[in-house]
């Protein structure tokens, strides 16, 4: 009897304490931390700056430097660096050395009359705003300082009355061609015939001259104001400025005229 009474002791307090261990409640959680109200957010990460845009690397430079970076808005700088070397080459004709790059380069040459004078222009801005110096001292820098003297010789040279191979005077010839007067070999003969060599503009000038001695106008913006421009009386006398004629016809080209024009481009 004992017995069974200890075990039923057992047994009852084996049920106390699974029923305490249930009726207790669990130990709370810590709150999660939140930022005070006045604490200042967390800045976002900033971004990388910008990365200085990458040289162009043409597959053919000349055609690059010819043909696309005239027109450029900004370009690199050491594409305008290239560029500017690649055009000295036509400033010094063959080729240049150092030693050629103590003197100026000449233009008017064939390549220049695929140009304005407002394009030259603006491949001088490019090469300035590439170079590291401002060409107080030529030695410092000389490929990009000859370059920005050449394209301003080609800017000039499109416009002015002097041509820029022989520094002679223009206008006799000019004379010649806008009086209706035929030209002779001797005129345009090259130094290996005896005679003076002109530039490539001035014989460009020439043959147009013998459509603007009729009137006609012209869509490049150098022509037009070489032969339709102001100039002093002293410099042009009566040849220029010449007159536009609305009506111009090329029929109005006279035999003289159109063997002037076959003469020059056989020079040109």
């Amino acid at each position: 009897m004992k017995l069974i009474m200890m075990r039923s002791y057992l047994v009852l307090a084996c049920l106390a304490v699974v029923a305490c261990k249930q009726s207790t409640p669990a130990e709370p959680q810590p709150p999660a931390a939140t930022p005070p109200r006045d604490a200042p957010a967390q800045a976002a990460p900033a971004a990388p700056p910008a990365a200085r845009p990458a040289d162009v690397v043409p597959a053919d430079l000349k055609t690059y430097c010819e043909e696309q970076w005239h027109a450029a808005d900004k370009p690199a700088p050491g594409d305008s660096l290239r560029c500017a070397a690649h055009w000295l080459r036509y400033g010094y004709r063959e080729g240049y050395t150092e030693e050629d790059l103590m003197l100026d380069p000449t233009p008017g040459g064939p390549i220049s009359v695929r140009f304005t004078s407002e394009q030259f222009l603006r491949m001088q801005a490019h090469v300035r705003a590439a170079a590291s110096t401002q060409c107080d001292d030529i030695d410092k820098e000389p490929i990009a300082c000859r370059a920005i003297g050449y394209f301003s010789l080609e800017s000039d040279c499109h416009l002015n009355l002097i041509d820029p191979w022989l520094l002679e005077e223009i206008l006799p010839l000019l004379g010649k061609v806008l009086r209706g007067e035929e030209l002779a070999r001797r005129d345009l003969a090259p130094e290996d015939e005896g005679g003076p060599r002109w530039s490539s503009v001035t014989l460009w000038r020439l043959r147009n001259a013998v459509f603007a001695r009729h009137g006609r106008s012209f869509e490049n913006p150098d022509l037009e104001r070489f032969f339709y421009g102001a100039y002093p009386t002293k410099l042009a006398g009566e040849l220029l400025p010449r007159s536009k004629n609305p009506g111009y016809m090329d029929q109005l080209l006279t035999e003289t005229d159109r063997n002037n024009i076959k003469l020059i481009k056989s020079f040109e």
